[in-house]
């Protein structure tokens, strides 16, 4: 049920070419595949046509800014592990940020061995995630059974059976 490296996806949106530049070069030599967003528009538009598996979000972009995609992404339950990255060090932003739900709050310019940390840990949150989903999609199938209800030696080895399939 993990997810293999090369198929997760990081989404970096930031203005500056230099550091769209340098991330992405750091983000392939992990093994992801990355894809690149120079504005919040360009990132709410990718995020809402490709799977991405974590986003590395600027706080200050033209069009839209990092906060601006966030609060989007909450409005519409776009559930993505979301890092902010920013040139300020400014901790009432950060706090913002991580109430509106995102995963950390890093300041430029980014620590690589920080930034490889808190990648790998949004992932391993994020397959976490998934696992707890596909466990409580199977729990609600299997309940199904258990709430029918009859005498029949017939019907419950037919209910046994079929609690043992899935």
């Amino acid at each position: 049920m993990s997810i293999r490296k090369e198929d997760i996806t990081v989404l970096i949106a930031d203005d500056s070419a230099t550091i769209r530049t340098l991330i992405s070069h750091f983000i392939s030599r992990l093994g992801y595949r990355h894809i690149l967003a120079e504005n919040g528009n360009e990132c709410i538009r990718t995020i809402e046509k490709q799977r991405i598996d974590v986003l590395l979000l600027d706080i200050t972009m033209p069009e839209k800014n990092g906060i601006e995609v966030l609060s989007y992404m909450h409005d519409n339950g776009i559930s993505i592990p979301v890092i902010m990255i920013t040139a300020s060090n400014d901790i009432s932003q950060a706090v913002q940020c991580i109430k509106m739900g995102a995963y950390e709050y890093l300041t430029k310019p980014v620590d690589k061995d920080r930034l490889e940390i808190t990648v790998k840990n949004a992932l391993s949150e994020l397959n976490l995630r998934k696992k707890v989903e596909y466990l409580e999609k199977e729990l609600k199938q299997k309940d199904i059974f258990r709430k029918i209800h009859g005498e029949s030696p017939t019907l419950k080895s037919c209910i046994e059976q079929a609690m043992q399939v899935m």
